[in-house]
């Protein structure tokens, strides 16, 4: 398995300089300018509406027509330039280890890249059962190799509490767009946590990365399942009636974390370890 780093080739991040992110609403944040269109008032070059003149505008703003036409003097008023809030979560669970984590550190990492070349606010939070590690990124895509060392140094260990993770990264509600990268086998209830994330102001995502076994198991005959999180075993015999309930259960808990995404205006994404990278990106950001 390549390391993190190694999947950023040239030819990849010419890719990822072709995306952005799905965002298409008003951005309030009032942080250092970035990429993205506020609904503040300010100096970049989109146009958004005119005002009557006021003493001490920019003359240079004076709309000459409106003058010639009405006699009265109108200043232009164009859309501010902000960046947006980009957060990330990122689950490092015992049930995460090995080609999930990779998986979901590569995604992580790409849209942390899509979103900082806009200039954009990225904040990445690991987590388990509570947030363990934090890296914020400054302006531009200065600090992107950082957050790949950053990435490259994370063990995967102990159980998965995504509601708690969701309280301590984004404990007050702030507009902004939030990605999730988990398997969503938590041992709170996931939905409950994506719905505190949308009532925090957040367009949410959630991208799912399974293995193939399990998203489609094939296995048939007795086995012991043994529990990566908690060590807690299960004999079982397993035959295509329960493949079957298995494919449904898994139906089911997908539509609700689906339609906690969609109640956000986000979507919700799932995908196996064995896709390529660029397939991975298409699908989430479309």
């Amino acid at each position: 398995m390549k390391t993190i780093s190694e999947v950023f080739t040239k030819e990849y991040l010419a890719y990822l300089n072709r995306l952005s992110l799905p965002w298409k609403q008003k951005v309030h944040n009032q942080t250092m300018n970035g990429q993205r269109k506020s609904g503040a008032k300010g100096q970049s070059m989109e146009f958004s509406d005119f005002r009557p003149y006021m003493p001490g505008d920019d003359l240079r703003r004076v709309d000459k027509r409106s003058f010639a036409r009405q006699e009265q003097l109108y200043t232009k008023v164009y859309l501010e330039e902000k960046q947006a809030m980009v957060h990330l979560l990122l689950d490092a669970s015992a049930s995460m280890e090995g080609e999930k984590f990779w998986t979901a550190s590569v995604l992580a990492a790409s849209v942390a890249y899509v979103a900082m070349k806009r200039n954009d606010w990225v904040k990445l939070f690991v987590f388990s059962d509570g947030v363990t590690k934090v890296f914020q990124s400054g302006q531009g895509q200065t600090n992107f190799p950082s957050l790949l060392q950053f990435l490259e140094q994370i063990s995967c260990g102990g159980k998965t509490d995504l509601l708690r993770a969701a309280v301590q990264s984004i404990p007050r509600p702030k507009e902004g767009i939030c990605y999730v990268f988990s398997d969503g086998f938590s041992q709170d209830d996931p939905a409950k946590a994506l719905q505190r994330l949308s009532h925090a102001r957040q367009k949410l995502h959630l991208v799912q990365v399974l293995t193939p076994e399990e998203a489609a198991p094939k296995m048939l005959g007795d086995f012991r399942l043994t529990d990566r999180e908690t060590e807690a075993f299960l004999d079982l015999s397993i035959d295509a009636v329960l493949l079957e309930s298995y494919s449904q259960a898994l139906r089911q808990f997908q539509g609700a974390l689906r339609q906690s995404c969609e109640k956000s205006g986000g979507r919700f994404v799932s995908m196996t370890t064995q896709k390529e990278y660029r397939a991975w990106m298409q699908a989430i950001i479309g």
